[in-house]
């Protein structure tokens, strides 16, 4: 290893030290920018029951699922009652990725059916995802 008068680091040593510091730095980087990407996104809702009868209490379970089918937490869950009414409910999977809901539907006049709209949305994954669903209410 050579040394100036300063005490100053020449040649090699000093490319091997900027070497493993442009190194250190890119992997870094490279590291950051993946752990991005490697973050749970909402894949699978269970519903069930699908099919619930018409004025008559109901609880319904959620099961959500990311990308990797492994249990999804914070996942908001939202019904909406389209020609049913008191269906308007909102939940959130804790972290086993379960969520229920007791409703009572009520269908609105004279029709047979009914149907409940399920909104699944997770925003903790790179972007926001929703999910539908559907569940029928019958007299």
């Amino acid at each position: 290893m050579l040394r100036n008068k300063k005490g100053a680091l020449e040649g090699l040593p000093l490319y091997l030290l900027i070497m493993v510091i442009v190194i250190a730095l890119g992997t870094t980087i490279i590291w950051g920018y993946l752990q991005y990407f490697n973050k749970p996104n909402l894949k699978t809702l269970v519903i069930e029951p699908k099919r619930i009868p018409n004025n008559i209490q109901s609880t319904i379970e959620f099961w959500a699922y990311d990308n990797k089918n492994s249990p999804l937490q914070d996942v908001v869950i939202e019904l909406k009652g389209v020609n049913v009414i008191n269906a308007d409910k909102i939940t959130r999977t804790d972290s086993k990725g379960y969520a229920k809901v007791t409703i009572t539907p009520v269908i609105d006049g004279y029709e047979d059916s009914g149907s409940i709209k399920v909104t699944a949305t997770y925003t903790g994954g790179t972007a926001p995802q929703e999910l539908h669903e559907t569940i029928v209410v019958v007299r």
